[in-house]
């Protein structure tokens, strides 16, 4: 069976599964019937009807014609116990690892299945140790936040054709074709972007430290995007790719011809080293400048800083569902799934004052 950027397919599948543990169902007994899952699932019969027949193509039930579908001993085999392991980028000044963990551990752990949890401590050396190791130990579905989205020597690539699969977070290795769950950094970057446009800026600043990676490629573009359809139009002046994010480069950026009166960093740390600056300066927030960074750390609420908020514990519980899926023998490729952001207003961006 395979499902392919439908999610539907793998709902029915994962709520027909947890119906039979639940119900304790055993091998022979009779399931609700498609109707009946329709109206629990509020999807219609035609999404039901093609879902089961996946789920019985896959051996798991039993479709008798006439009579209904009921429970096989293939599902009961794969209901059992199953270990998920979880590669994290590692960052310990923030609430993000642990958010991701929660939400994949309350998932796993109501479906009878346990979480290990490993760091890569953003070393690429140290994440493809991690990979190999589990892979040795038997792990037949691995979830992992990768250091970067770049594949060196085609590393993800050649494990995805020996048949390891994977479910990435955040951001998925080029030409690898994999599961992946991730914040919609594109309308994040154009919200953060607008929102300074309505509080009265205009010459909005982008800053970004981490070159080429592609959620924040994607928050510049979004940026650029909002930029263009407020009519204030992009300028490269005010772009700042790959560049270090301490006092020299805020001293080079408020020397310009014409300062920045808006900031939007890619991620909160670059707004918080922004806030400070202009804090030592004397520089007043948001009156003479306004920022507004990306992530939602704990940080930013203590000082106050506006962010674009990002839904790690829901990633966390999306990224183990479908492991869990996988795990309980669906073949699900290739989805792509996108979490909604949302603006995060505090002082940092407030309206300036008239």
């Amino acid at each position: 069976m395979t499902i392919k950027k439908n999610t539907k397919y793998a709902e029915v599948s994962s709520f027909v599964i947890d119906y039979i543990k639940t119900n304790n169902l055993q091998t022979g007994e009779m399931l609700p019937s498609e109707t009946q899952l329709a109206s629990m699932l509020n999807m219609s019969r035609i999404t039901v009807r093609r879902a089961i027949g996946d789920l019985e193509e896959s051996g798991l039930v039993n479709r008798v014609q006439g009579s209904g579908t009921y429970v096989s001993s293939k599902c009961e085999n794969k209901t059992t116990t199953h270990y998920v392991p979880l590669i994290l980028y590692g960052d310990d000044n923030s609430n993000i690892p642990l958010d991701i963990i929660r939400g994949a551990n309350n998932f796993l752990f109501d479906n009878s299945c346990y979480l290990t949890v490993h760091f890569n401590n953003r070393n690429l050396r140290t994440e493809r140790e991690i990979v190999n190791k589990l892979i040795d130990d038997g792990s037949r579905c691995i979830v992992i936040w990768p250091c970067t989205d770049n594949d060196p020597d085609d590393y993800f690539f050649r494990l995805v054709q020996r048949g390891v699969k994977f479910v990435f977070i955040d951001r998925i290795p080029a030409n690898v074709s994999a599961n992946v769950v991730l914040s919609d950094n594109l309308n994040g970057g154009y919200m953060a972007t607008k929102h300074l446009i309505e509080n009265g800026c205009k010459k909005i600043a982008f800053i970004e430290d981490v070159h080429l990676a592609h959620s924040q490629k994607l928050r510049f573009d979004g940026y650029r995007m909002a930029l263009e359809d407020s009519g204030i139009g992009y300028s490269e002046e005010y772009a700042f790719l790959n560049v270090n994010a301490d006092t020299t480069f805020f001293d080079r950026l408020m020397n310009l011809p014409v300062p920045p009166d808006g900031i939007f960093g890619c991620h909160d740390d670059i707004a918080i080293n922004a806030v400070s600056y202009f804090s030592e300066r004397s520089i007043a927030v948001p009156d003479d400048v306004a920022v507004i960074g990306f992530d939602n750390m704990p940080a930013t609420s203590n000082l106050s800083i506006s962010t674009i908020e990002q839904q790690f514990y829901n990633i966390g519980y999306e990224a183990a569902e479908i492991a869990f899926n996988i795990l309980n023998g669906f073949d699900i490729y290739d989805v792509h799934k996108y979490l909604p952001t949302k603006v995060i207003q505090r002082n940092s961006s407030a309206k300036r004052n008239q």
